[in-house]
This record gives C-alpha cells, sequence and structure tokens, in this order.
C-alpha cells in the first residue's frame, strides 16, 4: 500500500502466502514504511538488521516462521513501533534490556522461539505495554519484580520457561492484569496472598512448580478469577472453604499436591463451576453430598485420595457432569 500524497510504499502484508526464502535487508529503503506483516510463510534466514533504520515503523509481524538468529539491537531504536511480533520461529539469544525503551509498543510476542538469558528488568518501563507473551523459551533467572510497573499489561505469559525463584508479591499490584500464566517455570516459594486483591484477574495459573505452602485463603476474596490452576506443585494444608465465594470461577485444578483435611461442603455453592480436579492428594473424610449442587460441573475428578463413606447420591443432580473419577479411594456402598 502507498500513501496518496508522494506513492511511498506504507504497508507491506503479505501473510500466509507460503513465501519462501529470506527477508531483504533492501526493505530498510521504504523509509516511509508503517506495517511489515510477513507472518505465516516459509521465510528462513535472520531477521535483518537494517530494519531498524525504518523510523516510522509501528508495526513488525514476522510471526510463523522459519527465522534464525538474534532479534536485531537495531530494532530497540524504533521509537515508533506498537507491535512487535517474532512468534513461532528459531530465533536464539537474548533479549536486550534497550527493549524497555519503546515506550509506546503495545504488544510484545516473543513466544516459541530458543531466546535465552534473562528476563530484563528493564521491560518493566513498558508502561504501554497490554501484551507481554515470552512462554516456550530458555529463559533462565527469576521472574523481575519490576515488572509490577507495567501499568497497562493485561496478559502476561511467561510459562515453560526454566526460570528459578518465586513468584513476586509485587506483580499482584497490577490493576490491569486480566491472565498471569507462569506454569512449568521452576518455581518454589508459596501462592502470594496479594493476588486475592488483583481486581481484574480472570486466569491465574501457577501450575506445574515447586510451590510450597498452602493456598491463600485471600483468593476467595478475588473478584473476577475464571480460571484457577495451581495443579502439580508440593501444595500443603487443607483446600480454603474460602474459595466457595469465587462466583465467578469456571476451572480449579488442585490435583497432585499434598492437599490433606476434608473437601469444603462450601464448594458446592459454586454455580458456575465446570471443571474440578482434586484427585492425588491426601483427602480424607466424605464426599460432601453439598457437591451436587454444583449446577454447572460437567468433569469431577477425586480419584486418589483417603476418601471413606458412600458416594452421595446427590451427585446424580448434576445434569452436565460428564465424567466422574472416583477411583483409589476407599469408598464403599452402591452406586
Amino acid at each position: 500500500e502507498c500513501d496518496n500524497d508522494d506513492r511511498h510504499v506504507t504497508e507491506i502484508m503479505l501473510p500466509g502466502n507460503l513465501l519462501i526464502g529470506t527477508i531483504p535487508s533492501e526493505l530498510s529503503h521504504l523509509c516511509k514504511l508503517l506495517n511489515l506483516s510477513l507472518p505465516f510463510n516459509r521465510l528462513t534466514g535472520t531477521i535483518p538488521s537494517e530494519l531498524g533504520q525504518l523510523s516510522s515503523l509501528q508495526r513488525i509481524k514476522l510471526a510463523f516462521n522459519g527465522l534464525t538468529g538474534t532479534i536485531p539491537l537495531e530494532f530497540t531504536q524504533l521509537s515508533a513501533l506498537r507491535y512487535l511480533s517474532l512468534r513461532y520461529n528459531q530465533l536464539s539469544g537474548t533479549i536486550a534490556s534497550e527493549f524497555g525503551q519503546l515506550s509506546e509498543l503495545l504488544e510484545l510476542w516473543f513466544d516459541k522461539n530458543q531466546l535465552s538469558g534473562t528476563i530484563p528488568s528493564e521491560l518493566g518501563q513498558l508502561s504501554a505495554l497490554k501484551y507481554m507473551y515470552l512462554f516456550r523459551n530458555d529463559l533462565i533467572g527469576g521472574i523481575p519484580s519490576e515488572l509490577s510497573q507495567l501499568s497497562s499489561v493485561e496478559q502476561l505469559h511467561l510459562w515453560s520457561n526454566p526460570l528459578h525463584g518465586t513468584v513476586p508479591s509485587e506483580l499482584a499490584q497490577l490493576s490491569t492484569l486480566i491472565q498471569f500464566d507462569c506454569f512449568g517455570c521452576n518455581l518454589t516459594g508459596t501462592i502470594p496472598s496479594e493476588f486475592g486483591q488483583t481486581p481484574v484477574l480472570e486466569e491465574f495459573q501457577l501450575d506445574s512448580n515447586s510451590l510450597s505452602g498452602t493456598v491463600p485463603s485471600e483468593l476467595g476474596q478475588s473478584p473476577s478469577i475464571k480460571f484457577l490452576k495451581f495443579h502439580s506443585n508440593q501444595l500443603t494444608g487443607t483446600i480454603p472453604s474460602e474459595l466457595s465465594q469465587l462466583s465467578t470461577l469456571q476451572e480449579l485444578k488442585l490435583q497432585v499436591n499434598e492437599f490433606t483435611g476434608t473437601i469444603p461442603s462450601e464448594l458446592g455453592q459454586m454455580s458456575n463451576l465446570s471443571y474440578i480436579a482434586l484427585h492425588t492428594n491426601q483427602l480424607t473424610g466424605t464426599i460432601p453430598s453439598e457437591l451436587g449442587q454444583m449446577a454447572s460441573v460437567e468433569q469431577f475428578s477425586l480419584h486418589t485420595n483417603q476418601l471413606t463413606g458412600t458416594i452421595p447420591s446427590e451427585l446424580g443432580q448434576l445434569s452436565k457432569l460428564e465424567l466422574l473419577y472416583l477411583f483409589n479411594n476407599q469408598l464403599n456402598g452402591k452406586i
């Protein structure tokens, strides 16, 4: 696309055209280019550093190709850049701290590459950023507490990286955060209770780590949570009855931990819950009959615990139930 005044090319949009070969460095001659969109092709080779000379560039979309090499440091000079998508390539090297200088950046998509090194704390300076996707790389180190300065961020996806350290409690201060996914990251420590005050958080995933301690009862105060996934950790203690106050919750996954005690009967009050997994813990006592009030539940898993007593007939009232797993307990009576 060209502008109408002096016939300069302002947009190159060729997604999904089975393009092959490399990205020409000569594109850097298009001095008025605003949008470079070449995703879903078969492009290979490195990303030309000369593209960093395109001072007007606002959007770079090179996702879903076979690009290799490093992310050009020259991209950090693109002060007008609002959208940078390099996801699903084979890029390596580190994420330059200078990316924190891109004050106009709204979306950063570096996921599914082979990026290494740490997450730069300077990324916390991206005050306009809404989406940060860094998952499925080889990033190490801790989660920088400075990410709590991302005052506009809505989606923060760091999962499947060999990180370490704890979940910074400061991230709970992110008043615009809707999705926080950090599963499979070798995290240790406890779940910060402060996340019970994160106002619009809907998706909170910390599964497949090495988290210990209890599930904070304060999470029951969260006004917007829909997906709570803490499974495959080393969590202990009892399941907080306060979780029953999460009226918007749709999925509760606490399986494969070390929870003890009984199943809170209050969970039966959760009318929007469609998936509940409490299996492979050390839960005792009986199955509360009140769980037959979970009107929306479709999948319900309690297997591999130490539950006793009979199967409540009230579970037959679960009209949407598709899967019910109760094996490997000490239940008796008739079905």
